[in-house]
């Protein structure tokens, strides 16, 4: 990844309920979160509202490189604002 630059974070979640698999559609208002870290350890987040998710495919968003970046996690969040 190059600062400045666009990346692309893909995510395929599997939802299940007491180990059986759900259909990602069932889920409503769910949100991307992309949270970085820097050089110096300071964290940042960003949300992509209305991220659609799919069972038979990934899911893609793109976003600028910080400067200095170390880390990036990207992961979807439900309408209550829980890690899915």
């Amino acid at each position: 990844m190059l600062a400045g630059k666009e990346a692309q974070i893909a995510v395929r979640p599997r939802i299940t309920l007491g180990g059986v698999p759900v259909s990602n559609e069932l889920l409503e208002e769910v949100r991307l979160r992309v949270e970085t870290t820097d050089l110096d350890g300071i964290a940042s987040s960003s949300e992509k509202k209305d991220f659609a998710i799919f069972d038979d495919k990934e899911s893609v968003h793109s976003f600028r490189v910080p400067n200095r970046v170390r880390t990036v996690t990207g992961y979807p969040v439900g309408q209550d604002g829980e890690n899915l």
